[in-house]
């Protein structure tokens, strides 16, 4: 996907991961709001850049005493060197427009999850990341915000999880709480201009299941 709409206004967004369920409907999303959306970054400046790539086999079942070097390092230290290797990338286009960032990193990072300790540990330390970017991007008028939905959002069939006890808390709220479209819809209300006066905040969508302070 190079580009699903041109924004009437100028605008530009950038979505990692939009192949994914949650990325493309931020992607629709986005561009039903204006924005030009694209999936690489670019030389263009941004308004918006949003990470959420989800890797399924990272969502596999792993049991904590097998889990040896070799994973540990392809399920939790790559996928936090990706984070920061794209942050660094879409820094610049984005302190062009002093435009705001979004990561997607599900609850299951604040609470834990057996059987899935390197996703868990990826998605803290990718959540602790986005959090001090938004401390050093501040000067540069960039916010940083994390939208945290409910992990069983992110795949396409929860049977996935089995062997997990990810879905162990149930929502108050219903599905529509907590799905692809929930997380779209907060995306696009965190990135508009009035909600410049957040940044480096865990915003869940998880229709009330961890109710995380």
């Amino acid at each position: 996907m190079d580009s699903l709409t041109v924004g009437a206004d100028g605008r530009a967004a950038l979505v990692a991961g939009a192949s994914t369920m949650i990325g493309a409907a931020v992607a629709r999303r986005l561009a039903a709001d204006g924005f030009a959306v694209v999936s690489e970054v670019g030389d263009a400046a941004l308004d918006v850049a949003v990470y959420a790539v989800v890797e399924p086999e990272s969502l596999s079942p792993r049991p904590l005493v097998e889990t040896d070097e070799s994973t540990f390092a392809r399920w939790c230290e790559a996928q936090m060197r990706d984070l920061l290797q794209w942050l660094q990338q879409v820094h610049a286009p984005v302190r062009d427009r002093a435009g705001t960032v979004v990561l997607v990193a599900p609850t299951v990072s604040q609470e834990g999850a057996a059987g899935l300790v390197p996703y868990a540990t990826a998605v803290e330390g990718q959540r602790l990341m986005a959090k001090s970017a938004a401390r050093q991007w501040a000067s540069d008028g960039i916010s940083v915000l994390i939208v945290a939905p409910r992990v069983e959002a992110l795949v396409d069939d929860p049977r996935r999880l089995d062997g997990t006890d990810a879905l162990r808390n149930e929502p108050a709220l219903g599905p529509d709480s907590y799905g692809p479209g929930a997380v779209a819809d907060v995306v696009s209300m965190v990135v508009a201009p009035d909600a410049r006066v957040l940044s480096g905040a865990t915003l869940p969508v998880d229709g009330g299941a961890l109710m995380a302070p």
